[in-house]
């Protein structure tokens, strides 16, 4: 998240493209950034979530032949 004095449509687009998950204007309201911030950590936990699912599937997908010649 970036949060600047300097608002520009593509100072924000910048921020967004090189990985912030938002772009927060002085001045700012303390509850929409708290708001933001909330969404942002959920996003966080979501993405770790989905990371171990496909690792957790890449190994079942990789172990399904053994299964198979096992029996």
């Amino acid at each position: 998240m970036l949060i600047s004095g300097y608002a520009t449509i593509q100072a924000a687009a910048e921020a967004i493209q090189n990985g912030a998950y938002d772009f927060v204007a002085k001045p700012f309201d303390f509850g929409e950034l708290e708001i933001t911030l909330s969404r942002a950590m959920q996003k966080k936990v979501q993405t770790e979530r989905l990371q171990r699912i496909k690792r957790r599937n890449l190994i079942l997908a990789l172990s399904l032949p053994l299964w198979l010649l096992l029996g």
